[in-house]
């Protein structure tokens, strides 16, 4: 898990978009040695997987427990079929396993800039 939290801090110049990349970025390391990732998973927990990234991330003060429980629920051994439906919509799934992760419905919110 530490060389996610370094992937993370490496890659996370951007203004916007630093935790999509390295989801993307596990994503394709995932799949590249034969395995799956729940993408509707992490996307009905983008707050989640926002703070678990951020709490693995602290340096000697780093938890990455948070990090390890998403991604033993996301890793999957076989293929993931998605529902049409649930892809248009907005992601609503009712299973355990994604309501562990829900706090309350992601909204981002727009930046502005700072006088410097």
């Amino acid at each position: 898990m530490h060389w996610l939290s370094l992937l993370l801090r490496v890659c996370g110049p951007f203004r916007e978009g630093n935790t999509r990349t390295v989801v993307m970025m596990m994503t394709f390391f995932v799949e590249q040695h034969g395995y799956f990732m729940d993408q509707e998973l992490l996307a009905a927990s983008a707050g989640y997987v926002r703070d678990s990234f951020v709490m693995a991330s602290l340096d000697q003060f780093s938890e990455y427990e948070h990090l390890e429980r998403i991604l033993l629920d996301a890793v999957q051994s076989a293929p993931i079929h998605y529902d049409v439906e649930t892809l248009c919509d907005s992601i609503s799934p009712s299973s355990d396993r994604y309501s562990k992760y829900q706090r309350e419905p992601y909204k981002p919110l727009p930046h502005y800039k700072r006088e410097t």
